[in-house]
Order: structure tokens, then C-alpha cells, then sequence
């Protein structure tokens, strides 16, 4: 079968090859992924920015497709069900995070993409502990950014304390910031700024999928927008979708006094932060990592009842084959959010 691979360490190094075709085994499903997204990390690992994996390595953990077999002794799916899957690939099954469905904090976890072999191929094999059954209305392509929402819906809905009435400031109107904005929105906030480093299709997006203000990094003084739209206090919550130092010291500035700020964005670096301006204005600083089994379950029910749009999010799709020009359109802030259809 075929496999788009990273085949080094460091910038580029990707290509399709022939690989391995897998088989189920006992206590797994084998997964025909049909419809794959391209994660941000993915284009991290093309540029030579993230240096996570081992190679040789098939790409990409966000997937939905089809169960082609199942293994002996798994009991709640079939061949043919429509599915999504979870990333956690490998898990100990048996530590308190394991036990509470939260793999993603499990110290033996390897997660598909980087860890183990991803899902930029034919066939996936998969534990049943992570499969989730498709809403029957939903499409393939839509269900292949189940991951990123849950990113966000774990983040928002879990880790914050937003109630009704709240302001919220997110900085990084990729997917994660987008689908936190929705969250943000369905949770009853008042008024949401937007924040991305220019004016481009993720800020005219984040105005239709409810941002009451938006404003770009590059050329406004991000501040100042804030407090003008909220209030000389500034708002409630800040969220930091972008892994940015800039983000981040914005956050620090605008939050309110006893707000949270939230971070989703993985810092490629070590911070240097003001711990007394986050003791004295007495701001809760709150991470978020990935999610759990009750999130997917959340999300696809948020997703069936038309709560929550991730079609909104997809404006390129392309086949397998032509990955390199998906790739190369993300990067360079030409769309949203890619999706490589599976032959």
C-alpha cells in the first residue's frame, strides 16, 4: 500500500512509498482512513520546526474511515462502520489516566503521526478503546477534524470556568482557535476578540463563525483593540491558540484582574514570563493538553446537532497524491484547512 512518509530528520524528507500492509490482530480494528487532515504539526515536521519522530514515519493522526476487519475478541464494532479515532495509539491501559480515559497523559503513550505510523495511508490499525462510531448524517471530510475540535472542546469546556456573560480574547485563528471560538461562542460568551497576525480568510472566518471584534497582530496595536472593544479591564479569558511568545505577553496584559488564560499552543521554546504580574493580578494560567474519551463523545454530538461547524473550517481538499501542493497551501496562509481524500 501507499504512505506518505517522513524519511528524515529535519526540513523535508517527505514522499509517498510503497509500505507494509498492516492486518488486524487480536483486541485491534484495522481503519481504512478516507478522509485525513493536515495537522499543524504536520506542516512543522515539513519545515524542519518539530523534531518528534523517528523515521521512517507515515504522517497525520486526524482521520476518519471506515473499519475494514476487526481482531478477535472486539465486540463493539463491525466491518463497514464509519468511525473516528482518537490519537493515542499506544497506552499502558492500566495506569489512573488510562483507567479515566484520559490517554493522552499516559506516560507510555505514542501517539499516531510521530510516535507510530500515522494515518497518510490505506490501512491503520487501531485499539477499540479510541474508535468512535460516525454520526450517520456527517461526512467523511467533516469527521476528519473531529481531532482538532476536541483539542478545543477539552480546553474550553474543561479547563476554563467561562460562564454566561463572560469576554474572551483568543490569539490564532487556526483550526484549534477557530473551533475554540465556537466553543467559546455556544458557552454563552458576550463578546469574543480574534487575533491573528494579519487581515486574511482566518479573520474574515472567525467574523462569520461569531468573533464580535477581530484584529490583526501585524498592523494594529492588539491592546489597545482589546480594551477599546471590552472595557478598560479587559476580558475574562484569554486563550492562546498560537504557541507564540507575542500571544502570550498580549494575555498577560489584557486579562482582567482574577482571569484565566489558557494555553493550547505548544511553545516551541522556554518562556520568560512576569510570575509577579500573574501573583499580583492574581490570574490563573491553565494548560491544556489534547483530550479525552468523553470529549470525543461531546464533540460528535455537538457536531450531529449542527452546534458546531467543522465544514466551515475546510476550504482545500485534495488527493493523497497531491499532499505537496495541501501542504505548501497551508503554509503559506492560503487556507484554513486541508483535508487529503484517501484512494
Amino acid at each position: 500500500m501507499i504512505g506518505l512518509v517522513k524519511t528524515t530528520i529535519g526540513k523535508g524528507g517527505i514522499e509517498l512509498r510503497d509500505v507494509p500492509n498492516p492486518s488486524s490482530r487480536p483486541g485491534r480494528v484495522l481503519i481504512k482512513p478516507e478522509a485525513v487532515g493536515i495537522c499543524g504539526s504536520d506542516i512543522e515536521r515539513y519545515v524542519g520546526r518539530l523534531i518528534d519522530y523517528q523515521p521512517p514515519v507515515i504522517l497525520s493522526h486526524e482521520f476518519s474511515g471506515t473499519i475494514a476487519e476487526i481482531g478477535e475478541n472486539v465486540a463493539r464494532f463491525n466491518p463497514g462502520d464509519k468511525v473516528v479515532c482518537e490519537t493515542h495509539a499506544v497506552f499502558c491501559g492500566h495506569c489512573h489516566f488510562c483507567m479515566t480515559g484520559q490517554h493522552a497523559l499516559c506516560p507510555e503513550r505514542k501517539g499516531f503521526g510521530y510516535g507510530v505510523d500515522g494515518a497518510f495511508t490505506e490501512y491503520v490499525v487501531a485499539p477499540p478503546e479510541i474508535v468512535h462510531l460516525m454520526p450517520p448524517q456527517l461526512s467523511f471530510e467533516e469527521c476528519s477534524v473531529t481531532e482538532p475540535l476536541c483539542v478545543a472542546l477539552h480546553a474550553v469546556a474543561d479547563r476554563l470556568r467561562l460562564k454566561p456573560g463572560d469576554t474572551a480574547a483568543i490569539f490564532g485563528m487556526g483550526p484549534v482557535g477557530l473551533l475554540a471560538l465556537q466553543v467559546v461562542r455556544l458557552l454563552g460568551t458576550t463578546k469574543i476578540v480574534a487575533i491573528d497576525v494579519s487581515e486574511n480568510i482566518r479573520l474574515k472566518l472567525a467574523r462569520s463563525l461569531g468573533a464580535t471584534c477581530t484584529t490583526a497582530s501585524k498592523d494594529r496595536d492588539v491592546a489597545t483593540d482589546i480594551f477599546d472593544h471590552v472595557g478598560k479591564e479587559g476580558v475574562d479569558a484569554c486563550i492562546d491558540a498560537s504557541g507564540s511568545h507575542a500571544a502570550l505577553s498580549n494575555a498577560l496584559e489584557v486579562t482582567k484582574r482574577s482571569g484565566q488564560i489558557l494555553v493550547i499552543g505548544q511553545h516551541p521554546v522556554p518562556e520568560e514570563i512576569p510570575v509577579g504580574e500573574i501573583v499580583t493580578k492574581q490570574l490563573s494560567l491553565i494548560g491544556s493538553y489534547s483530550h479525552t474519551w468523553a470529549t470525543w463523545e461531546a464533540a460528535l454530538k455537538l457536531l450531529s446537532e449542527g452546534q458546531i461547524s467543522t465544514k466551515a473550517l475546510i476550504t482545500n481538499t485534495y488527493p493523497l497524491a497531491e499532499w505537496k501542493q495541501a501542504f505548501e497551501t497551508l503554509l503559506n496562509l492560503q487556507g484554513v484547512k486541508a483535508v487529503l481524500e484517501i484512494p
